[in-house]
């Protein structure tokens, strides 16, 4: 099973983890709440998968490792992107972040780009825990298959900004590792997160790193 950074990773408990520091209450809580990991863009711990643990404030994560043998089921998030499954959650209206995201899912469609939303949003999409809050910032992910001009690129984030009621964090995989796109197009330097760690590359470099990170 490939899994790949972002995708929620639904599990029978935490004695499927392995973990180095001592497992705080509030993780123990988190899971047995909603048994979902998230897995993280990092080394492999002697065959184990990184992932990590969140809790209901921004300050809780955890990071832990799974074997690939235990996952009962695996949501990307680019299966998250139906708003007819978004609804079953919501009695009346949905929280700022999935209105914004209704509103400028046309604009992703249209794109050609592969997307999806992570972070609290594509949690509570997959778990139906209520983690998000008013002031919840979208999160984003956007497959970038291959070297995208910097004017397009700034186009469309321009787009989706005007589009977008909340703030937006848009998280671009590419064969390298993660790129904010907020960062592409506005810095000559950006930070790209590999599984080895962040690195800080000049932009017009990233499409030549022979760093793969999907496993």
């Amino acid at each position: 099973m490939e899994l790949k950074p972002h995708d929620l990773v639904q599990i029978r408990g935490i004695d499927e983890l392995i973990f180095i520091q001592p497992f705080p209450d509030w993780a123990v809580s988190s899971l047995t709440k909603s048994p979902f990991v998230v897995v993280r863009r990092a080394e492999p711990y002697n065959g184990y998968i990184p992932v990590g643990i969140r809790g209901n404030n921004r300050g809780e994560r955890f990071a832990a490792w799974l074997s690939a043998k235990h996952p009962l089921a695996v949501v990307t998030p680019y299966s998250l992107t139906d708003p007819s499954k978004w609804k079953a959650l919501y009695i009346s209206s949905f929280p700022p972040a999935v209105d914004c995201l209704l509103r400028i899912k046309p604009i992703l469609d249209q794109s050609g780009y592969n997307w999806g939303p992570t972070g609290s949003t594509g949690f509570e999409l997959t778990t139906g825990s209520m983690v998000l809050k008013a002031s919840s910032d979208l999160d984003l992910v956007l497959d970038i298959p291959d070297k995208i001009n910097f004017q397009l690129a700034k186009k469309l984030l321009c787009v989706l900004q005007r589009g977008a009621t909340v703030r937006l964090d848009i998280q671009l995989n590419i064969i390298a590792g993660g790129v904010a796109l907020q960062e592409l197009v506005n810095y000559n330097t950006v930070l790209v997160k590999t599984t080895k760690g962040p690195v800080l590359k000049k932009a017009n470099d990233i499409w030549d790193m022979d760093c793969v990170n999907f496993r």
